[in-house]
């Protein structure tokens, strides 16, 4: 899960974009798993996401990276997004508008979502991404249900972090 907050300090309204990007692996190596992982759109929530059918292990696990208030655009698709001979620190798809909706199989996977928002001066915007894992037994939009709201993302937040401090 992240959270981006954006404070608009000047005088005018800003429109501005802001994109999420994980590499998908699925697995214990990314050059040994990526041409099985087959990414989607999941029809409920509109969260990307992306599965490992051949997966020793986990072959009903199900990833997803989603933006509270629905994603404006998506890829799934590594070579779209960083580019033909692209780099990560300069992605191509940054240069455009909007991403494709690129998803599917045969693609170099990955995961990126991109919301426009737009910041009224003096004012104060938070996005919250969530990337997650499913096991299978648990839909996605179940999943995301339980952190559709900021309130419920922050708790969520707060309880991991308090977890792990009583652990250390």
């Amino acid at each position: 899960m992240g959270c981006l907050r954006l404070t608009n300090c000047s005088g005018r309204p800003r429109k501005l974009s802001a994109t999420y990007y994980a590499e998908w692996v699925l697995g214990v190596n990314r050059q040994l798993t990526q041409m099985h992982v087959r990414t989607a759109r999941d029809a409920s929530t509109g969260a990307l996401t992306a599965r490992n059918s051949y997966h020793e292990d986990f072959p009903q696990q199900v990833a997803f990276l989603h933006v509270l208030g629905g994603a404006d655009s998506i890829t799934g698709d590594r070579g779209e997004f960083v580019g033909r001979n692209g780099l990560e620190a300069k992605p191509a798809a940054l240069e455009r508008a909007s991403l494709s909706g690129t998803v599917g199989a045969g693609l170099d996977p990955c995961g990126a979502v991109q919301k426009t928002i737009d910041v009224p001066p003096g004012a104060v915007v938070e996005l919250i991404f969530l990337l997650g894992w499913s096991d299978g037994a648990t839909s996605v939009s179940e999943l995301i249900k339980q952190f559709n709201s900021p309130d419920q993302a922050h708790e969520a937040i707060d309880h991991t972090m308090e977890f792990w401090q009583d652990a250390s």
